[in-house]
């Protein structure tokens, strides 16, 4: 389980299976981990999508991402699931 951050793409390049939660500050489409193993990118797009901005007053990107949605994510990546 990563940030979008290089940690990610560290992980995806060596093929270790990888949720990554990204907020609206990057667009996964463009920034996100690619990889030949299963990835999750999980990503809730607000009205401020791509802002870009290194800091925000409200975090509803992140907010709407729940622990229960990463949780989901990461057992399907263990039972050997290949959906997105």
């Amino acid at each position: 389980v990563s940030a979008d951050s290089v940690p990610g793409h560290m992980a995806a390049l060596l093929g270790v299976p990888l949720v990554s939660v990204f907020s609206a500050a990057n667009d996964p489409r463009v920034w996100g981990a690619r990889g030949e193993r299963a990835t999750r990118l999980l990503y809730e797009p607000p009205d401020c999508a791509g802002c870009r901005l290194r800091r925000c007053s409200h975090r509803s990107c992140l907010t709407a991402i729940t622990p229960g949605m990463v949780v989901a994510a990461v057992r399907d990546l263990l039972a050997g699931s290949t959906e997105p």
